[in-house]
């Protein structure tokens, strides 16, 4: 592929940049990935803290307290439940 003398590829750079803005937009604005299938110990404290209600809200319907301890050890809280 031969070129004339002065004339540059800066159209390729131009491509890769503008398909990497365009890319990045999509994926961060247009339609993120949403992470379905995180563990109890990996979410944020506010999302700790309604897994806790949701917790306590199943042992009130069904009083299995070994169930509900076996959830609350999911969430990995430096909170020892031992004292129950």
């Amino acid at each position: 592929m031969e070129t004339k003398q002065g004339q540059t590829h800066w159209y390729l750079l131009t491509g890769l940049l503008l398909g990497l803005a365009i890319g990045l937009m999509i994926a961060l604005l247009i339609a993120p990935s949403e992470n379905a299938d995180a563990l109890p110990s990996e979410l944020s404290p506010q999302a700790k803290d309604d897994y806790r209600a949701t917790i306590a809200l199943a042992y009130s319907g069904n009083q299995d307290l070994e169930r509900a301890l076996s959830r609350l050890e999911l969430l990995k809280s430096r909170i020892p439940l031992t004292c129950w």
